[in-house]
């Protein structure tokens, strides 16, 4: 139940060591809930994509990993501190036999326009093996949520659905559908925000400052004024752009020369000094850049 969902630390870092292999990985997610049972716990960890992950099934299975590994190395210290360890094998492992681990639980939201062709799941990754080999190979499925394909589900919060049958019909051109079911209901700036990041709309963006939309004309005209004919074409653009630029700070701070930068990347020396700007301004505000580690998946 979402009154049950209690937000928790987005950082999932952590070290990973094993005779003499030392490696420091950096990972923020992007959501992170924890849903309450009692006194018991499972983690929920929400990716968001506008554009498609081929690497995504992956990128789940490390994020989820390190959540794993954060709780272990918890509960060995807690052990060691409080001196639970009653036997060598529980000693050597830092966790008694009794302890439990809580499940991690990762989805990916997808909000793109083109339909997810990408994998589902580790196997989906790998290269074609005999069937005897797969057989022998674990796998890792991933949890995807497309808005495209949606209406098979149905939320409970009204303004989660609102919010996934307006998109489903933005992308579908079905506005007159949609406008005349919400005609008589009134939306909250936050629907209209939500829609308006991810439709590149700024008139509906800035809907939050008077608080309230009623009915769909207001939104719809909008949503076709300046989402469907400026800011779709304009939005795309943006993204890519954005996206252009994150892949360059990740490869700065891997310290790949400035000539591969281009090479891989084409972007422009201008293109660069941005990036370098943003990573120094970081640097200056005193958050944490991820120096000498291998690119985030």
């Amino acid at each position: 139940m979402p009154c049950d969902l209690q937000e928790m630390d987005t950082d999932v870092s952590g070290v990973i060591e094993m005779k003499g292999y030392r490696e420091v990985l950096h990972r923020t997610r992007d959501v992170i809930k924890k849903m309450a049972y009692g006194i018991e716990f499972a983690v929920m960890g929400i990716e968001l994509q506008n554009y498609i992950h081929y690497a995504m099934p992956l990128r789940h299975m490390i994020y989820d990993g390190m959540s794993y590994l954060k709780e272990y190395k918890e509960i060995a210290q807690q052990n060691k501190k409080g001196n639970r360890q009653t036997s060598g094998d529980e000693f050597l492992s830092g966790m008694r036999k009794e302890d439990r681990l809580h499940p991690v639980i990762s989805l990916t939201i997808y909000y793109g326009e083109n339909p997810w062709d990408g994998p589902l799941s580790l196997k989906d990754m790998l290269q074609n093996v005999p069937p005897t080999v797969m057989r022998a190979v674990s796998d890792y499925k991933m949890n995807l949520l497309e808005i495209r394909s949606s209406g098979k589900y149905h939320f409970s919060n009204p303004d989660v659905q609102a919010v996934f049958e307006i998109l489903r019909a933005a992308y579908e051109d079905r506005e007159d559908e949609v406008r005349e079911k919400y005609s008589d209901v009134k939306l909250s700036a936050e629907v209209m925000a939500v829609v308006g990041e991810i439709v590149h709309c700024e008139a509906l963006i800035k809907i939050n400052e008077t608080k309230e939309v009623n009915g769909m004309y207001t939104f719809f005209h909008r949503l076709v004024d300046e989402g469907r004919k400026e800011g779709r074409s304009e939005g795309r653009s943006e993204g890519r752009s954005e996206e252009k630029n994150d892949i360059i700070i990740r490869m700065l701070q891997n310290s790949v020369p400035e000539r591969d930068i281009i090479l891989y990347t084409g972007a422009t020396e201008d293109e660069i000094g941005k990036a370098r700007k943003e990573i120094e301004g970081k640097e200056i505000k005193g958050e944490r850049i991820k120096e000498n580690v291998p690119a985030e998946i």
